[in-house]
């Protein structure tokens, strides 16, 4: 992980969190800027809450060039890609799926642009075979930008798609020295904070993820913790309780 250096036009999801540049983030800025220049594809993958989806928002936010943002909540068929993209162009969408493969080909030609997938391990194979023939194009200049939990399983039919991906980038937990010093960074309750009910946290709920962090700060700010206060063991285990209907374990002393 780098340093803990913070974007100061980061807006938090919690009231006083300042989110920080993550090597992992840090990846996304880089790669999805080489990604566009190149008409490549950029995958970005990890467990859910580990923070890849936010950190190409956090790009695309800011792109000079257009992004469609496509939303996967389920597993999705070719045509139905086809017809979602279409729409966010502005598209006719009917048509059987030559017909919507050829307008979807027209529609992007000599076009630069980010197509960004996310949860794109629920695309299969057919939908994945539809963007490698539209991403081959002579005319094709667009990017593709995947996030999704794991792409292994989802390539493994595939294998001319994932020999094209230019840029990887892999999101983990944050663990150890690093995980407290991200956590003292983002917000003054977290800095306040002792170590041990942190690691007790972190152990029976937030496991190194941003959004189960994200969860812990705005209930133990309900409940009254302040940078000044810090989170304390009573906070912790209601806090805790209050999302998972347990709490640290309290440790026990020597006999």
């Amino acid at each position: 992980m780098l340093a803990p250096t913070i974007a100061p036009d980061l807006k938090g999801v919690v009231p006083g969190a300042v989110p920080v540049v993550t090597a992992p983030f840090a990846l996304v800025q880089r790669f999805c800027g080489e990604v566009v220049e190149i008409g490549g594809i950029l995958t970005a993958s990890g467990p859910g809450g580990a923070g890849k989806t936010y950190a190409v928002s956090y790009w695309s936010d800011r792109a000079s060039v257009p992004v469609i943002r496509l939303h996967l909540g389920d597993r999705i068929r070719g045509n139905e890609l086809l017809r979602t993209i279409l729409a966010k162009l502005g598209e006719p969408t009917d048509g059987n799926g030559a017909i919507l493969l050829e307008r979807v080909r027209a529609a992007l030609a000599d076009r630069r642009l980010v197509i960004f997938v996310d949860e794109a391990n629920l695309l299969n194979r057919e939908a994945l075979r539809q963007l490698r023939y539209l991403h081959d194009q002579r005319d094709a200049r667009f990017a593709l930008v995947f996030t999704g939990v794991d792409f292994d399983e989802a390539f493994a039919g595939v294998p001319e798609f994932a020999s094209r991906v230019a840029r990887r980038v892999t999101f983990g937990p944050l663990t150890g020295a690093a995980l407290l010093t991200t956590l003292a960074a983002n917000h003054g309750v977290f800095a306040a904070t002792e170590t041990g009910v942190l690691q007790a946290i972190d152990a029976q709920y937030a496991k190194g993820l941003w959004r189960h962090w994200e969860n812990v700060l705005a209930i133990a700010l309900a409940a009254g913790a302040t940078a000044e206060t810090g989170i304390s063991m009573a906070v912790a285990r209601g806090s805790l309780g209050a999302i998972v209907g347990g709490a640290p374990a309290r440790k026990r002393g020597r006999r």
